[in-house]
This record gives C-alpha cells, structure tokens and sequence, in this order.
C-alpha cells in the first residue's frame, strides 16, 4: 500500500488527531481517565492496516474507541470464519464486506447489525450522500457504511493532451475525436481495455450503457429489461463498432504495477476505480500534473446530466457483537471529520463526506465536478445482481471483446443466464 502524502486534508485533521504514540498505549488527556474499548476489526483488504490503524487513532481520539485489525488474505476462508461468527457471535465486532447484491446473504443471514439509525443520522449531519445509503440495503434497511468512494473515470496524461492541443470532451462527438486523434498521431490504442481476470470485461459495458441510457442500465440490472432488448443489443453494437475501429487496446493488456505508467505515457487512457490512483502514484507519476481524471461524456445527447459509477466496499457491524453499541457508534464517527480526513489522505480516494477536504487534485477535481454538475451516482455493475449472473456474465463478456461471439449471441446467452439466475434468486429470497 501506498501512503499518500500528507496534504490539506491531514493536515486539517491533524490537530484533532492523537500522535503516534498514542496507538501503543498512550491516552489523550481528554481520554485519560477511560481505557480505550478495543473493537475487533476483520477485514481481507491486504496492506490495508496501516489505513486502518490511522482511522483507529482517529476514532480513540474522538470517542475513546480503538480498532484491533486482523486481515485475512484467503476470500473464501475470510467469509467462511464471518459466516460462522454470524451463527455463534465468536469473531469481530467490525468488518469489511461487499456491497449491492454481494451483501444479502450475510444481511438475511444474520451476519450484519441493522445500522439504519446510523445513516438517518449521518444523513441529517449533511456526512453522506443518501444515493450511497441504497447500496448497503436489503428489505428496507442499511447494514454497512461505504469504506470509501471510488469513481469510475477515464484517466489520461495531461502531456499527451498538450502535446495533441486536446481537450477534455465534454460531448460524446468530441470524445471520439479525442480517440481519433491519439490512435493517429501516437499511433495506440487510446482506449484501455482488458479480459485478463475476465471482471474486467464489464468496464466498458457499464459504461457505454449508462453513456447512452442510465435508466436502462438500472432496469437490466434489476431485472426489469432483458439483455436481448433491442436497446440492450445497440449498445452492444456501438461497443462493437469501437473494438473494430481499433479503439481499444488487445484483451490481454494488464493495467498492474508500471503498466499503469506505460499505458498513460503512450497516450492510452484507463478506465478504472480511483482506487487505482494510488498504483499510478507509486510508478513516480505526479497527480494533476502527469495525468488527470475526467468523467466520460453521455453518448445520447438528450441526457440532462452525466452519470458515473461509484464503487463502495462495505463496513459493517456483527450482529452478534458483545459491543454492538459502541461498534455502531463507531462506524458514525467513521463518517465525520477528522476520521474521513485521515482515510482520504491515507488511500488516495474519494470519500463519502462531501464536506471533508481531500489533498489529491485528481480525486479532489473529480468530486468537485460531480457535485457541481450533479452527475449520477450508479452502482458498478458487479455489485448489481446475484453473484452467479455476474460471474458468469463476465465470462460471456469476454467471448464478446475477444471477437468469439456477436453482439446477438452474447446478448441471447447473458439472457438465459440472467433468467436462470434471477429464478434462483426470487425462489430463494422472494421478489425484491
């Protein structure tokens, strides 16, 4: 993990919170006379602890809480230890978990605290957007609070678009002059696009859905319009005319380690999370001067606004916690200043607090766009619908980019997949 430097936001926090010292034992004058709580933290965010143990300084110094982190590197052994704490209560008091969809069976299964309390409060505060809180629910009420945000822009190298007099787009006719631009004068792909892993092949699905039509986005994703719909079915077209046209890059591509610096020094622009900011950070790239992130134009015209996605992991609280109380406590402090001011220069992402300052002038001019402009948040699509019609719809995703399957094929075949699915999951768990 890379730490971000120390900018406005921590040094805004810095006054409020407790030194170094105090994470090995030493209490704040205003904390003397209590022995912190120690809630412990199960998370399988690898070389996250450091991000966590600044959050638990922030929460000792505000409420006299300290967070005991163990991370588990193995996914499967990470959900089966949470799923026996749901039943027996013998585990965390806080954890990590997914969001969307991902998170109903441990919501039904007894595994999360209702926190709702929790987000009417913060959202009365003016500390969270209400368009997250949807993300976390399940039959009406909220079970986790976002462990960051994370936007889905398009990151470029600012000296390419000098270089090339370009701007950033701001209609989807200037867009595909961009492209058109770099593939002439650099002579790459200007577009990033990769199958390796196959998740990555619903980046550009998402996003050229809700360029052209974000409400048909949201109704595929619950179920309300099949992938074979017409509407559905052009979108993949357009996609299609794209891969032709030579836009993106070859479907083995990696975006890891220095492949994120290669990749933008060539003129190629990425399509990723801002949680990506912090691996373009560590190849030496200097954030707003090297490159810069924008939002992707809206391919229909008649839009009134943009739309991007918003990817949020999940915290939440065991049900069966001993220290439930101070746990949900806990997680509403999560949500204020200075807390949100640590994560933000700690991770180099957004955060869910529109009113904590954030040091990054990428993830900072991002934020300010988005709620100046009003853009639409929208789920990513992996978090958008049972886990078996994702993984699997990934895989069909693919073919598609790989040129293996037409757009009809990949559509017919995402559809019997999603009726399998959603089948499955209303018999399971009833209509949503």
């Amino acid at each position: 993990m890379i730490r971000g430097k120390k900018g406005i936001a921590l040094a805004a926090a810095s006054a409020l919170v407790v030194s170094t010292a105090a994470l090995t034992g030493a209490a704040s004058p205003a904390n003397a006379a209590a022995k912190p709580t120690v809630l412990k933290f199960y998370h399988d965010k690898n070389g996250w602890d450091s991000r966590f143990i600044a959050v638990s300084a922030g929460l000792k110094d505000g409420i006299n809480v300290t967070l005991k982190p163990s991370t588990y590197a193995d996914t499967t052994l990470y959900q089966n230890t949470l799923n026996q704490a749901a039943k027996t209560g013998k585990g965390p008091d806080l954890l990590t978990w997914w969001s969307g969809y991902r998170m109903v069976d441990g919501a039904k299964g007894g595994l999360f605290a209702d926190i709702s309390d929790v987000w009417q409060d913060a959202i009365k505060a003016g500390d969270v957007s209400p368009d997250l809180q949807k993300q976390f629910m399940v039959g009406g009420k909220t079970y986790a609070i976002p462990n960051g945000v994370s936007y889905w822009p398009l990151f470029y190298n600012k000296k390419v678009f000098a270089e090339l007099n370009l701007k950033v787009p701001t209609t989807w006719d200037e867009f595909i002059k961009v492209l058109d631009t770099i593939k002439k004068e650099k002579k790459v792909a200007p577009l990033s696009s990769s199958v390796d892993g196959k998740w990555p092949s619903f980046i550009w699905f998402e996003q050229l859905l809700i360029s052209q039509d974000p409400q048909l986005y949201l109704d595929l994703t619950s179920n309300k319009v099949k992938y074979n719909d017409p509407k559905v079915i052009a979108v993949l077209d357009r996609w299609k005319q794209m891969l032709d046209a030579g836009y993106f890059t070859a479907g083995d591509t990696s975006f890891w380690g220095d492949q994120s610096k290669k990749l933008l020094d060539q003129g190629t622009m990425i399509a990723l999370g801002t949680w990506y900011n912090g691996s373009i950070i560590a190849t030496g790239m200097t954030p707003g001067k090297d490159y810069d992130a924008f939002v992707i134009p809206n391919i229909n015209p008649a839009l009134k606004t943009q739309s991007i996605i918003v990817e949020s992991g999940a915290i939440g609280a065991l049900a069966k916690s001993k220290n439930l109380a101070t746990a949900k406590k806990a997680l509403r402090e999560w949500l204020k200043f200075p807390v949100q001011a640590i994560w933000a220069d700690q991770s180099g992402d957004g955060v869910p607090n529109p009113k904590v300052p954030v040091a990054d002038p990428v993830i900072k001019g991002l934020s300010k766009y988005v709620s100046t402009n009003k853009v639409n948040l929208i789920q990513r699509y992996w978090e958008s619908g049972p886990v078996p019609l994702i993984e699997g719809g990934v895989e069909i995703l693919s073919a598609f980019v790989l040129g293996t399957k037409t757009s009809k094929q990949a559509a017919d075949e995402l559809t019997a997949l999603s009726d399998k699915e959603w089948a499955a999951w209303t018999k399971k768990y009833g209509k949503s």
